[in-house]
This record gives C-alpha cells, sequence and structure tokens, in this order.
C-alpha cells in the first residue's frame, strides 16, 4: 500500500467544499469545524541549539494491543518532532515507521540507542502507551542521573503525572531508558519514559485519539521546554546562518556567511569539500527540492568545483563564501540541470511502474526521497547509467531507475498531460499492468461501462468505469473530498510517502 503523506489539514479548505455538500455531509463539516482545535506552533528559536532524541513505543508488536499502543505512540512522537523543529532544535526521531515492530515478541534497543548517540543528542524522551492506568506516568533508569530526574519532573508537572518512578513498566527488561543508561559515551543525556494512558484517549473514535496525540505532543513540548530553559548546562549549538536584511549587498551576505561557518581565518584545503556541504545545508531552505552535490578539485593553480546542482544561482553563493573564507582562485565546472548532454531531448516523463521509491543516490542504498505512482508526471534532470535524477510530482528531487521512467519529450508530455485526469479508486490489474489506488491517470475517452486510460508508453488500456474517479466539481465528488479530509484531520506529515 501507499505509505500516507500528509500535510495539517485546516479547516478553510473543508468550508471551502462544504458548499457543494450533499446535507448529510454538512453536518459532519459542522461538527467537524466546531470540534476543531487550532494548530499551536511553539515560540520560534526557543529550542536553538538543542538535539532531542524521541523513541516511539517499545518496538514490539505480538497483539492488536501492542500494535494500538504502537500507533498512538508514533502519530504523537510525530508531531512532538515538529514542535521542535518548530522551536529551532534538531527532532531524532528514533523510529519513524512500525515495520520492525510487526511480530517482534522482545524490543532491540540496540538501534534507537545507537541513533540519539550518533546524534549526540542533548536529550531523550521515550513515550509509550498503555491500557492500564488512570494517569499518565513519567520514570527514569533505575541508576538515573540528575538531569535524568529533573527533565522527567519537567515533564511530569506539564502532563498532570504523579511523582517521577524509579524502573520500568511491567518489568521490562532492558527497558530503552535501561539500555541508555548502559551504554557507554551517553551520561551527558538526561533520557526518562513517560505512559500515557489509552483508557483516557477514546479508542473508540479515531479522531478523537489522534487529537488527544496531539495534546500530549504539545503537553510533552512544554516540559522539554522547561528543562531545557532551567537546565543548568547549555546545548552545544551547530553554527548557522544569521537572520539578515535581504537587501543588503549579496556578495558581502555570502561571503559572512561564509565566515560564520568557518570563523577560524583561513579555510584549510583539507576542510574544502565539508565547507560546501556546510554550505548547502544552510543556505538552501529545502534540500529535497534542490538539487546539490558539489565537491571539489585542487590543479595546480586554482580549486575546481565539480558535481551537479538545478539551482546555479547557488555555486555563485558559495564562490563568493569561499573567497569570503581566503579561498583564492576558484573556478566552478559544476554542471547545470536538466542536462540536455545526458538526456537529449527527453527532459520530461511518467511513472510507468505501480510504485516505486526514489532515493539519495542511484541505487537502493541511499535514504528515501518519496514514493512515486504509476501516470505520475516526472520532470528529468540527469542520467547515470541505469539511473535517472528527476523531480517527482510532489516537488522533491530523487534517484530512480530507468525501468521506471517512460521519459518523453516536451510535445509527448505536453500531449499526455493535456488529456483528462482521473484517479484511481481501485486497483486495476490487467495482465502486466498493475495501477494501484489513489493513482492519478489519463482518459482518453469514457463511456457509462468502462473508460480508456492512457498508458505512459502510449498504449491504451480500457479499465471499468466504477474503477477509476474523473476530476470535476460535482457535489458527489466535492462530498466525497470532504469526507477524505475529515478522515485525515489531525495526521501527522510522514516524510517520504503519498
Amino acid at each position: 500500500m501507499p505509505r500516507v503523506k500528509v500535510r495539517w489539514i485546516a479547516f478553510v479548505p473543508v468550508v471551502a467544499l462544504a458548499a457543494a455538500a450533499a446535507p448529510t455531509d454538512e453536518t459532519a463539516v459542522k461538527t467537524a469545524i466546531e470540534e476543531f482545535k487550532s494548530l499551536w506552533s511553539p515560540p520560534a528559536g526557543e529550542l536553538r541549539g538543542w538535539v532531542i532524541g524521541i523513541q516511539p513505543g517499545s518496538g514490539s508488536s505480538t497483539t492488536p494491543q501492542d500494535r494500538r499502543e504502537n500507533d498512538l505512540s508514533l502519530i504523537t512522537a510525530g508531531d512532538l518532532c515538529h514542535f521542535v523543529r518548530r522551536a529551532g532544535g534538531v527532532p531524532v526521531l528514533t523510529r519513524k515507521e512500525d515495520t520492525q515492530a510487526a511480530g517482534q515478541e522482545h524490543p532491540d534497543w540496540s538501534r534507537p540507542v545507537q541513533a540519539v548517540s550518533a546524534a549526540n543528542c542533548d536529550l531523550c524522551v521515550s513515550i509509550r502507551y498503555a491500557a492500564e492506568g488512570e494517569k499518565p506516568t513519567v520514570s527514569v533508569a533505575t541508576a538515573a542521573a540528575a538531569d535524568d530526574v529533573r527533565l522527567a519532573a519537567a515533564l511530569s508537572e506539564e502532563i498532570g503525572a504523579g511523582a517521577v518512578a524509579s524502573g520500568t513498566r511491567n518489568g521490562e527488561s532492558p527497558d530503552f531508558v535501561e539500555a541508555v543508561r548502559a551504554q557507554d559515551g551517553l551520561g551527558d543525556m538526561a533520557v526518562c519514559v513517560v505512559d500515557f494512558c489509552l483508557a483516557s484517549q477514546s479508542p473508540d473514535s479515531e479522531l478523537a485519539a489522534r487529537r488527544a496525540c496531539l495534546d500530549n505532543a504539545r503537553q510533552l513540548y512544554a516540559g522539554l521546554s522547561r528543562f531545557c530553559k532551567s537546565a543548568e548546562r547549555r546545548a552545544n549549538s551547530t553554527a548557522s546562518a544569521v537572520d539578515e536584511d535581504p537587501f543588503t549587498d549579496l556578495e558581502d551576505k555570502w561571503q559572512r556567511l561564509g565566515r560564520s561557518i568557518w570563523p577560524e581565518g583561513s579555510l584549510p584545503e583539507a576542510q574544502l569539500d565539508w565547507f560546501c556541504r556546510v554550505f548547502a545545508r544552510v543556505s538552501i531552505t529545502n534540500l529535497s527540492l534542490v538539487y546539490f552535490h558539489v565537491s571539489t578539485r585542487r590543479d595546480p593553480d586554482e580549486v575546481i568545483l565539480e558535481g551537479r546542482t538545478n539551482a546555479p544561482m547557488v555555486v555563485d553563493g558559495l564562490l563568493k563564501a569561499l573567497a569570503g573564507v581566503g579561498v583564492e582562485r576558484v573556478r566552478s565546472a559544476v554542471r547545470t540541470l536538466p542536462d540536455t548532454e545526458h538526456l537529449g531531448q527527453h527532459l520530461f516523463g511518467v511513472c510507468r511502474a505501480p510504485m516505486a521509491l526514489t532515493h539519495t543516490r542511484p541505487g537502493s542504498a541511499g535514504g528515501v526521497q518519496t514514493q512515486l505512482l504509476f501516470g505520475e508526471p516526472l520532470f528529468l534532470l540527469d542520467r547515470m547509467d541505469d539511473h535517472y535524477l528527476l523531480h517527482a510530482g510532489d516537488g522533491y528531487w530523487g534517484w530512480v531507475h530507468t525501468d521506471v521512467v517512460a521519459p518523453l519529450t516536451a510535445e509527448q508530455f505536453q500531449a499526455y498531460m493535456c488529456l483528462a485526469p482521473a484517479v484511481v479508486r481501485r486497483d486495476v490489474v490487467a495482465g502486466p499492468v498493475t495501477i494501484p489506488r489513489g493513482a492519478k491517470v489519463r482518459i482518453k475517452s469514457a463511456a457509462d461501462q468502462d473508460c480508456v486510460v492512457q498508458l505512459p508508453d502510449g498504449a491504451a488500456l480500457t479499465v471499468p468505469a466504477a474503477k477509476v474517479a474523473p476530476a470535476g466539481h460535482t457535489a458527489e465528488q466535492a462530498a466525497a473530498r470532504v469526507q477524505a479530509a475529515l478522515d485525515l484531520l489531525y495526521v501527522p506529515y510522514v516524510f517520504g510517502g503519498r
């Protein structure tokens, strides 16, 4: 099944669609608007410099009750992750999905402990849900450090828990906090575990449960903020660009940015590639939308920038930033994408696989960027052997195998996009062709019983009309969109899914 990627849904678009909704949907919309709680956002910069680990659930799932606890833990952790990021902190989510939990009787704490250790977290909170109990509890490891107790006390105050407990729930051993305390090198990281109660989370109502997760995450954030403000030590913040007047001289701005990355005088030659990577992180707002892969090579008389990007102005900024840290005689040989030398006239494409993941580098070893669905329009950037670098329909770049893409010229792509759009309501399987539910396709013609779908390779496929929903603005379609929006209310964004 496709992974879910949903951004926060506010009531404004719901109201707009409600105008065309059937009377039976108007009640649902009215109720949703009346019960909707505006999404809260923490003060900007409040946690700047803090690296905060978030461990959702126990990681084991052998019963439906276990799965329920894991699901709510993941949702709460995802909400808290957003709050920390909006406050300028760096959230480290140790587990983003439930695949490792399926059928696993005993938790394996080595991976999450390694994750918080590698990220050099300042503190970490483990989030769990329990069927028993009337109010949440906060506990620390048996051999808790002083900061563990202070963090637990701050969280307990905000979530309305009782006294901080020592040890783990139901005799689980070793628990995550115990595993952290047993790990060498993590003595400076404060850690505790919070257990919320399922009994008070309205488990029969999915919407109420998701809203409760959001409320719990906000309370957890308040506790984290309380601890960080009162901490005797300060977090080790990494260098970041200072907010500046956008109308100041750009060349001077780039040079000052370079000096903020390397304030120690002239940049050593051994640090050139490191400087390029850090410059990309602090100067590009969203590295998922902008492809920037630049390194350096030293010639006898100059430094040469090599690589490729779809944002040449960032390369211009990098040249000025290097000048600001004393690197002279730098020349750019960075290729600007899309690269017609590698792609020819086929700068566009359509996904012809049922589903495919794109990655940060060619092959599946790189991190996941996003997910492609059958029929999705693609914008090709480059080609390396049997992989394309492309922009997906959501704007995220990624590498994918050439078998996934039907490359098109501009004329072919325009002809494809001019056909009427439709959404597949139920999986279509016809011989070697599989089109999953949720995919967007193009319709060549439609009748009462059947419609003809344009395939990415130019062929046509006749499918039952009941399996395809043409795009339109009828009252019935608007009502369906309203209901879909209500079903997804309070569902947090999950990176890399569709």
